[in-house]
């Protein structure tokens, strides 16, 4: 693999009955494989802790926001992203 890891990354969904677009992961990636397949961790939402890597093409992590550091990612997300998403009720569908 190449390239060092980038500090964080975040693709968003659009559901129907939510105000904003919702995050789905976090995580960091790791590396590139080929020209095509990058390696990505992902953190869990509870403690933010590593939850697992997978192997990702580079066409879907085109929409993808990524962050210069962990700090500018955490930033986002409580500045930007909560204020969006504080009333909205994940996981319940009417």
């Amino acid at each position: 693999m190449t390239e060092p890891p980038l500090a964080g990354f975040h693709p968003e969904t659009q559901y129907p009955d939510a105000p904003t677009p919702i995050v789905r992961w976090q995580g960091q990636v790791l590396g590139r494989v080929d020209e095509h397949t990058y390696l990505i961790e992902l953190f869990s939402w509870m403690d933010g802790g590593p939850n697992g890597q997978q192997l990702q093409s580079i066409v879907g992590m085109s929409d993808w926001t990524f962050y210069p550091t962990a700090d500018a990612m955490k930033d986002w997300y409580e500045h930007e992203y909560q204020p969006r998403v504080r009333d909205y009720e994940f996981g319940v569908r009417a």
